[in-house]
């Protein structure tokens, strides 16, 4: 399988457009930029409706479950959708026509390498000695290649500055997953982190949401529950500067954190099996559409 041997961050965006160039009636590959230390951020979109959920992982350097979590999914979707096959007896065809999916698997590919290889991996020697400084030994980088949490970088209303001379999208990545947000017109916003096997939905602040929809928000994650696994609880989050609250505040349309298990290299059976259990959340939320 081709997730077995992706463990750069080029192999993913290899993977990625391979898929593409795969399935090209249906998908669309678009680089979006570059990182601070110059490698490519990418997506890639399954299906031909015209409304669209984003999906990304990798905002923290050290997650390495999610990016090929992500691309798991993707070539999931797209022998599903070329097939016409079910997915948890859900029909992907049908579904990815009414509403597509939109996957950037590596929104921070810079703190992946850092995380998988050392600080030296990074290019620029000003860039590099920044990272150093920060005293975080590599392999538990959450950062991008300025130092930067992109988890909390975005311009919303309840953002907080994380250290001196941070301001609102400063970073590049920051400004990619905005772009995203603003090009297309998205239908809802999944972000898959590592910790425990929680679905979460974004908590808007009160002042800027009405209450039907914050009853709405919360409602999703017990519909979105694994029904196999018991495992996958409800929560909810309310991070300043994250995608989520930036994304509903721009959009007002429903936001939620995939919380995956923290690492799949002690085990790698977990990323097979994580990767079933998630297969049916986008698919769900287009069927209640």
């Amino acid at each position: 399988m081709i997730i077995q041997k992706c463990h750069t961050s080029e192999e993913i965006n290899q993977e990625l457009l391979h898929i593409h160039n795969n399935y090209e009636d249906f998908t669309t590959f678009r680089t979006l930029g570059n990182s601070h230390d110059n490698r490519p951020v990418s997506l890639l979109r399954i299906g031909l409706g015209i409304e669209t959920i984003v999906m990304t992982a990798g905002l923290y350097g050290k997650e390495d479950l999610n990016p090929l979590l992500l691309l798991k999914l993707a070539e999931s979707y797209a022998k599903a959708y070329a097939e016409n096959l079910e997915l948890n007896k859900y029909p992907v065809r049908k579904l990815l026509n009414q509403c597509s999916v939109t996957i950037l698997p590596l929104l921070n590919p810079d703190g992946y390498e850092i995380a998988h290889n050392g600080f030296q991996i990074i290019r620029n020697p000003i860039l590099r000695q920044m990272c150093k400084m920060r005293g975080i030994e590599s392999e538990n980088w959450p950062y991008n290649a300025r130092g930067v949490d992109l988890n909390g970088n975005f311009p919303c209303q309840t953002y907080e500055p994380a250290q001196l001379g941070e301001y609102p999208s400063s970073e590049q990545e920051t400004r990619m997953l905005m772009l995203v947000f603003e090009e297309y017109d998205t239908s809802g916003y999944l972000n898959f982190y590592s910790n425990e096997k929680i679905v979460c939905y974004y908590r808007p602040e009160h002042r800027i949401a009405p209450f039907s929809f914050r009853c709405q928000m919360k409602r999703f994650p017990y519909r979105l529950r694994n029904k196999n696994n018991n495992m996958w609880k409800p929560g909810e989050h309310g991070e300043s500067g994250s995608p989520a609250a930036y994304y509903t505040q721009l959009i007002g349309n429903p936001a939620f954190c995939i919380e995956t298990v923290d690492n799949y290299r002690q085990n790698p059976w977990t990323l097979e099996q994580t990767s079933l259990e998630i297969q049916h959340i986008p698919l769900e939320i287009i069927k209640k559409m």
